[in-house]
């Protein structure tokens, strides 16, 4: 189970709540590109699960990842891709942002 903060981008305001903190946004299209962007400039870390990633890649503290699989029972994030064998692990992570979209 995850015990951190959960939120979708509907309910995301502003970076500021992030700020030092290890951040994952799930979903890679404009609202999680926008709100990764944007914590990424006060968080520790920010993760950003796409379906569409292969592999993992880091960009400052940013770091594109695989689809996120699972979530384990320690609180451990499983991402990994069907087309690669590679899997990866987040055990670091505060918050997560649901990020399918904004409501205008």
């Amino acid at each position: 189970t995850f015990d951190g903060e959960i939120i979708h981008a509907i309910e995301y305001d502003n970076a500021q709540p992030y700020a030092g903190k290890t951040v994952l946004c799930v979903g890679a299209k404009p609202s999680g590109l926008d709100i990764s962007r944007e914590i990424g400039l006060v968080a520790k870390h920010v993760y950003l699960s796409d379906s569409a990633c292969d592999k993992m890649q880091t960009f400052g503290n940013v770091s594109l990842m695989p689809r996120m699989q699972s979530v384990d029972e320690n609180g451990v994030i499983h991402f990994s891709s069907p087309r690669s064998a590679e899997e990866h692990v987040a055990d670091d992570i505060d918050a997560i942002v649901f990020c399918s979209g904004y409501d205008y």
